[in-house]
């Protein structure tokens, strides 16, 4: 299991790829039968730079340079794109997409060349958050068509003057809170506080040498009105920068289009720990804006999947532990006669069972190893009815003065949950006296959670 350290080195290393550090693969949102066949592009935005892909003697490439400009008031977004083959037709769509979000269409300029133009600051923003663009091309001199999908990325470039360096990529992130999405800057100030020009105002993070900026997309928008420079100013000086886009990546699928749009994103495992497991303002840490949204609503079973059975130790709750020290400090003395709780212990099963939990699977796992044989164990030992539980020797005042509060932290820890008791006990070899060694194993279903008490009692001959 994933512990809170884990999750600081994977986002410090989700941090390192955005700056160039180490290279990993992007996630594709295709099928997993569609053989994408795909090029991918990190490198700083130069105007004549080209990525493209090539499947069955079709080669696609576009210019690597988007056109992001604001035309008549609207956000636009354009590429130019072209084919080694004419083509009949080309049908662009963007998935989750609606006419309030703006139009995407195409442009032509001859059977091979034509651009792809997303007007509207919803298809806008969806485009340099990550949502790959979609194309279903139809070939002119022979039957068959294709899916082709790009990926855009917005970029700092043409950076001046000598202030903290700053990473090109503006990484899509989420910050929660009605306007979630941000694109966050990094930059290495050297420890030195840093101040941000831009058209709104703007609050950069500090941490020990670096610090982050985050803009939202408002803020995007009025840079490219006004022509502006986002300026970041240090002691050592200030660096401007303008605000572009960039194709990323390029694929092409011979899969039809139904097989594309029937397929989903999938949430990322790591994503999904690090999401129960930061506070709400560290969200932006459990990775980039498309991968943590997709990861929002997933289910830990779509995620991981059935999981064999097992116990999984949890901490006591404290309600219950508290009763437990008062249950010790309340035991009878040793004397003639004698009863002890010796463990109280907590196990958890996975959210997602291959097949549902039992007692007799639960003893199973708490004997397994034991030479005792756990089949055995569970034939020899009895269910408790609910309405019984304070039978119980553990439960039991005669025992420890504290017995009858334990089972209330217990039952109130557990409120209007079934619980399935199983008692089991055996003799134990004693001198002069006899003894024997109690377990009982509360099991509630619906919270796949177990409580299991040992101890023992025993009297004088």
């Amino acid at each position: 299991m994933k512990t809170r350290y884990d999750l600081i080195i994977g986002a410090t290393l989700f941090w390192a790829q955005s700056l160039g550090i180490t290279a990993c693969a992007p996630e594709t949102d295709g099928a997993a039968d569609s053989s994408w066949v795909s090029q991918v592009d990190e490198s700083p935005i130069v105007a004549s730079a080209k990525t493209g892909a090539s499947l069955g003697g079709v080669t696609l490439d576009a210019d690597a340079v988007a056109d992001l400009a604001i035309d008549a008031g609207t956000p636009t977004l354009r590429v130019h794109v072209r084919a080694n083959v004419g083509l009949a037709d080309v049908r662009p769509f963007v998935r989750e997409s609606s006419p309030a979000d703006g139009e995407v269409e195409v442009v032509w300029q001859d059977a091979r060349n034509f651009d792809l133009v997303l007007r509207g600051a919803g298809l806008v923003k969806r485009a340099l958050f990550g949502q790959r663009i979609l194309m279903a091309l139809d070939l002119a001199a022979a039957p068959g068509a294709m899916i082709a999908q790009l990926s855009i990325e917005p970029r700092l470039y043409g950076f001046r003057g000598q202030g903290p360096f700053a990473q090109a990529a503006l990484t899509p992130v989420y910050v929660g809170g009605p306007d979630p999405l941000r694109y966050r800057v990094l930059l290495d100030t050297r420890g030195a506080s840093v101040e941000v020009d831009a058209p709104a105002a703007v609050t950069p993070h500090p941490t020990k040498d670096t610090a982050t900026v985050d803009l939202s997309f408002d803020t995007i928008v009025g840079l490219l009105e006004d022509g502006a420079r986002i300026a970041f100013s240090t002691v050592f000086g200030t660096k401007t920068a303008q605000v572009g886009a960039r194709v990323v990546s390029f694929e092409l699928t011979s899969a039809t289009e139904a097989e594309v749009l029937a397929s989903t994103d999938v949430c990322e495992a790591w994503v999904f720990q690090c999401l129960g497991r930061v506070e709400s303002e560290e969200i932006s840490l459990c990775g980039t804006y498309l991968q943590v949204t997709g990861c929002l609503e997933a289910d830990v079973c779509e995620v991981f999947g059935p999981q064999a059975f097992r116990l999984d130790a949890v901490e006591v709750p404290a309600s219950i532990a508290a009763a437990q020290a008062a249950h010790a400090a309340s035991a009878s003395a040793p004397g003639f006669q004698w009863c002890q709780l010796s463990t109280l212990e907590a196990y958890a099963l996975p959210e997602c069972l291959a097949t549902p939990g039992t007692m007799e699977a639960i003893v199973a796992e708490i004997f397994a190893g034991s030479w005792q044989e756990p089949a055995a164990v569970f034939e020899f030992g009895r269910e408790v009815p609910a309405d019984a539980l304070t039978s119980l020797g553990f439960f039991g005042a005669a025992c420890a003065a504290g017995g009858p509060e334990l089972l209330a932290a217990i039952v109130a820890e557990f409120q209007g949950s079934q619980v399935i008791a199983w008692q089991y006990e055996e003799p134990t070899a004693c001198h002069n006296c006899t003894s024997s060694r109690d377990l009982v194993i509360l099991f509630y279903p619906d919270r796949g959670r177990i409580i299991v008490l040992e101890g023992g009692h025993g009297y004088d001959s």
